[in-house]
């Protein structure tokens, strides 16, 4: 019996694509599909025909009936998880042959089932459209971004891939997910369960969703690290680090309380010559050089000799206990630039713990790189001064790893974006009296769109993005930098008896399609 000639209520289809529907709740705002069959390029099926054309975010929420066109095969479906006022019941560890070595022949879905179940996460495993992974988290409520975005990222680590993306990141907007089971029974993109590694059928995989839920309670507690993956400093590392340190407070200690303060640092050094972790004759050279040649008010060498001769021995009577908690200092592993946005940032990719990118400003204070990445659930790390954490910047700079940000997350391309979608959306004007109440009006013969700097204000304002608090001086210093004087403008014009000053746009400047129904691409490929 045809499917589709039973009663609503009783089509197992229209089940399904409501109980999908539910399960994947996102976005209230847009929704992705593509045409055409997929096309492989390199090791990669992408979503592109040879003429690039593929791939387009589409106004609105996705719906059950989208879901049902998915299921069956008709369109396929893509769900950003990220909804309006930043909350989400859902995300995703989007596992590829970047992240993976040998490749995406080396992702095995059923290995990545069993390091789930080892290390207590969760995740419900599908095969990606490209032969990857997609390690859905389900939640029981709508939770905050970045507790969802950090905990992704936190189980990545702990699986052992800190580069995998997550979405929706801790911050940003990230891409729309192809979701699973285009093409309903007849999917390659199924679910992986333990024992059933050739996949789950269609309404095992709801379930399956439903059990592994987690509430705000439980996503706390999973990406919390666990205690071997907590930064641990090993003795001599915490040893001469900490000998760097006393040094300089040494040499810049003026006359009063430096010979008590030499004995101290002395005794300290001393209980960690004592445990084995640094030797004492680099020890004492090192604090006699700071309290003699380096000193900005210098105590006479015999003093200081005996100063430190004492304080080594009492503290060698004391040998410290080897607790990392006791003296915990951020290690950078290694530091990525990122340059070509408005100004440069920085990656730090810390021992034992996620990645975390901030400012060169914040970057440069350790008290801001603390509380940044405290807001990250990375640390809290002891206090350094300004000093020794300018020796570990440069340090880390100095192997630092350069890169360019892909270009979909400039703010150009963000700024181009929003204004595209506000000069062709499909409540555009139709006549030039439509410029008063801040639509863009179209005039095709002059192959240009005129528009109220006000009105695209208006527009970013109701955005979620980055624009959305910029002032009508910042959106016009913007729009000045896109193209060349023939590309844009400023003119006036008389409309119901009033001089209007208006914006210009050459329409054929934006190489997309200008009908009012329009739907502009996704920044970069959609996972």
């Amino acid at each position: 019996m045809n499917a589709m000639s039973q009663p609503e209520a009783a089509n197992p289809l229209i089940d399904k694509a409501a109980s999908f529907h539910d399960v994947f709740a996102g976005s209230d705002e847009k929704h992705g599909k593509y045409h055409g069959p997929l096309r492989l390029v390199g090791d990669k099926m992408e979503m592109k025909d040879a003429g690039g054309n593929g791939a387009v975010t589409v106004p609105g929420p996705a719906t059950a009936e989208l879901w049902r066109l998915h299921l069956d095969g008709t369109v396929p479906l893509g769900v950003h998880p990220l909804r309006s006022d930043g909350m989400c019941r859902w995300g995703v560890i989007d596992l590829d042959g970047k992240d993976v070595d040998g490749g995406y022949a080396g992702i095995n879905h059923a290995d990545l089932v069993g390091a789930c179940a080892k290390e207590g996460l969760p995740l419900v495993i599908c095969r990606s459209k490209s032969g990857g992974a997609h390690l859905f988290l389900f939640l029981a409520d709508w939770t905050p971004q970045a507790s969802v975005g950090r905990a992704l990222t936190h189980m990545a680590v702990r699986l052992g891939y800190p580069d995998a993306d997550a979405y929706p990141p801790s911050q940003g907007v990230g891409n729309w997910i192809n979701m699973p089971y285009f093409k309903g029974e007849e999917s390659d993109r199924y679910c992986v369960k333990k024992g059933r590694p050739l996949g789950i059928s269609v309404a095992e995989f709801i379930d399956w969703a439903e059990t592994n839920k987690v509430s705000a309670s439980q996503l706390a507690e999973i990406a919390r690290p666990k205690r071997e993956n907590r930064l641990e400093t090993d003795g001599p590392d915490r040893a001469n680090r900490e000998l760097m340190k006393l040094c300089l407070e040494i040499a810049g200690q003026r006359d009063g309380g430096r010979g008590v303060l030499l004995n101290k640092h002395a005794f300290k050094m001393g209980t960690m010559v004592g445990a084995g972790w640094i030797g004492e004759e680099e020890v004492f050279a090192a604090l006699l050089r700071a309290a003699s040649q380096d000193s900005v008010d210098p105590l006479p060498l015999g003093q200081v000799m005996g100063h430190i001769k004492n304080g080594l021995e009492a503290g060698r009577e004391k040998p410290a206990e080897d607790d990392a908690d006791a003296d915990r200092y951020p290690k950078i592993d290694q530091l990525v630039v990122w340059t070509g946005g408005d100004e440069a940032e920085w990656e730090f990719r810390l021992a034992g713990w996620p990645p975390v990118q901030m400012t060169v400003r914040e970057a440069m204070n350790f008290r801001h790189f603390n509380t940044r990445c405290a807001a990250e659930g990375i640390g809290p790390f002891r206090p350094l001064k300004e000093l020794p954490w300018n020796d570990l910047l440069a340090e880390a700079l100095r192997g630092a790893e350069v890169r360019e940000i892909p270009q979909d997350e400039t703010v150009e391309f963000q700024f181009q974006e929003m204004l595209y979608n506000f000069l062709f959306d499909r409540h555009h004007g139709t006549s030039m009296d439509d410029a008063l109440t801040g639509r863009p009006v179209h005039d095709e013969d002059a192959d240009r769109v005129y528009f109220k700097v006000a009105g695209l204000r208006d527009h970013a304002c109701r955005t979620s993005g980055e624009f959305r608090h910029a002032t009508a001086h910042k959106l016009g210093t913007m729009l000045n930098g896109i193209g060349g004087p023939t590309d844009q403008g400023k003119t006036t014009k008389k409309i119901k008896g009033k001089t209007v000053e208006l914006r210009w746009m050459r329409m054929s400047l934006f190489d997309k399609q200008t009908e009012p129904l329009s739907v502009p691409p996704v920044p970069g490929e959609p996972i």
